[in-house]
């Protein structure tokens, strides 16, 4: 308690809404209005009577005494202890991970422009991201940040929170070398779909017949730029490309560090990336269905935030990175653009 509470004086006195009871709140998947939520809370959870249940004026009091952060460690504790004591469903011996984000719009609201930035007269906007373990449905870590941050920014940030027998699955949005390299730094595995024109390899691999094919992937001049200003190494990386023969006649392509043919056969591949589709049916629940149910309280309660009030499920733990790290730099338009954002595509040396 003594690290999340705003102030030395924040939860010292009996009050109504105590630190235990205000986090069980704000974990709850609510539905509806923040005072028919609260008297419903303290009604059948904590068993008081109606006339004992606490004000949404004072539940506002008690949440500004809580840092976010709290929410976030929450979550790694219990997605530790999960992974821990629970039979976790495995892929040939790897937790499956899979990242994936998304944009939407967020309230026109003075404290939300400053936190996540705008450009001219159009609505803010945020970027959703998140780490999934699509075989066991937990969310290993999430974020919600300005616009400017850039999807692959994000993905290489989860990194830290990875084992090494994890295998991560990427979209055909994330490839980029100095992803790749990041991997390799860390020795972590992964599996991504890549375009037809993502580097002259990838070219060559589909205009031939092979189903499997092990490359040198060499990185061109503004790669090696992107990977120094990350202080990643340079050298070329040894990958595997795949190619996938889907129902409707077309192919797709994937690059993975899995080299080895015959502890991973390459028809194996084609589920496994089907698998990715986990995070994208869970997303959907997660992001516009409780991001709509919060906009809902928001427009009732007329209170602006610095982050939208989404679900429990995930908003807890992606609120608390998204604020520390708007402390750790600058705000929104005014950040600096960092490698990998959608402006900084990487290309591959023929």
């Amino acid at each position: 308690m003594e690290r999340h509470r705003v102030g030395e004086k924040a939860f010292t006195r009996d009050r109504k809404l105590p630190l235990p009871q205000l986090v069980r709140f704000l974990l709850n998947l609510r539905k509806g209005a923040n005072q028919d939520e609260l008297d419903r809370f303290f009604e059948v959870v904590c068993e008081q009577p109606l006339a004992d249940s606490v004000s949404k004026s004072a539940l506002t009091q008690a949440r500004a005494k809580l840092r976010p952060e709290a929410f976030s460690e929450l979550s790694d504790v219990l997605v530790n202890e999960a992974m821990r004591t629970l039979p976790m469903r495995r892929w040939h011996g790897f937790r499956l991970l899979a990242v994936d984000g998304s944009t939407f719009l967020l309230p026109k609201e003075p404290a939300i422009v400053e936190a996540f930035g705008q450009t001219g007269e159009v609505t803010p906007q945020a970027r959703f991201s998140r780490l999934y373990d699509v075989l066991n449905r937990v969310i290993v870590a999430a974020d919600i940040e300005p616009l400017s941050v850039g999807e692959r920014i994000l993905a290489g940030e989860y990194l830290p929170a990875t084992r090494v027998d994890d295998l991560l699955l990427y979209d055909r949005g994330y490839p980029a070398f100095w992803l790749f390299a990041s991997h390799a730094v860390e020795q972590r595995h992964f599996c991504v779909r890549v375009p037809r024109a993502f580097c002259t390899e990838v070219e060559a691999f589909a205009a031939g017949g092979a189903r499997s094919a092990v490359i040198e992937l060499t990185p061109c001049d503004e790669a090696r730029r992107q990977c120094q200003a990350f202080g990643l190494p340079t050298e070329a990386l040894r990958l595997r490309l795949i190619r996938v023969h889907l129902k409707s006649g077309e192919e797709e392509f994937l690059i993975t560090s899995l080299l080895d043919e015959e502890a991973f056969p390459t028809p194996l591949f084609k589920h496994l990336y089907h698998l990715r589709w986990g995070i994208e049916i869970d997303q959907t629940w997660c992001l516009h269905k409780s991001l709509r149910q919060g906009r809902r309280r928001d427009r009732r309660s007329r209170r602006g935030h610095a982050a939208p009030s989404g679900g429990g499920r995930c908003a807890g733990h992606a609120g608390a990175r998204s604020r520390r790290r708007r402390r750790e730099s600058t705000i929104g338009g005014d950040r600096p653009a960092r490698p990998g954002g959608p402006a900084a595509r990487l290309c591959v040396a023929s």
